[in-house]
């Protein structure tokens, strides 16, 4: 019964996108379009001010785990590099985020743009309308975890993988953190 009505809401899903609804991401609570064909994420509403491009995002794909893996301020509204090290200057409203790879979030934008069969995308893939991404509050996060803990730059760095382990992120691909050095 249950894969009868998956069925239903994907071929509705599917009817949706196909006369021209894109899908939609919730980074922390801020909503965004998958807008594949502009290749972004376009603001849903007027208090966002900027888009964030799928370029832009490159650096932060883990080709093992088919997902993306970044800071987010949420604040801000845009993805922020951050010093790890620093955590006592850290902003609260910085999140580490974790959503699924383009043609997960809109298989059917996914098989346009590359001019593939949309029909096999869909039924490898599914097809949802609606995706959220993991986040968890980074300072506080760590804060907590590092009071646990005796203090030390290793164990930081540590505890640290150990949250993104736990979030998906492999130690062989690593997370940009700071200018540009990986843990």
């Amino acid at each position: 019964m249950e894969d009868h009505h998956n069925a239903q809401d994907e071929e509705k899903n599917l009817a949706l996108r196909l006369a021209g609804q894109l899908p939609t991401l919730d980074i922390a609570g801020d909503m965004f379009w998958v807008d594949l064909e502009k290749n972004c994420l376009r603001p849903k509403g007027p208090f966002i001010p900027k888009e964030i491009s799928f370029n832009s995002l490159e650096s932060y794909f883990s080709w093992t785990q088919d997902k993306y893996v970044f800071t987010y301020n949420r604040l801000h509204h845009e993805p922020q590099e951050v010093a790890i090290s620093d955590l006592y200057h850290m902003p609260n409203s910085i999140h580490l985020v974790e959503f699924p790879s383009m043609e997960r979030l809109d298989p059917v934008g996914y098989a346009r743009l590359h001019q593939e069969d949309i029909t096999y995308y869909v039924k490898q893939l599914g097809m949802d309308l609606h995706h959220k991404a993991n986040t968890i509050a980074l300072k506080p996060t760590l804060s907590k975890l590092l009071r646990q803990q005796k203090p030390s730059r290793f164990r930081a760095q540590h505890t640290f993988l150990q949250a993104s382990e736990n979030l998906g992120v492999s130690q062989g691909k690593g997370l940009r953190i700071g200018r540009g050095r990986k843990l």
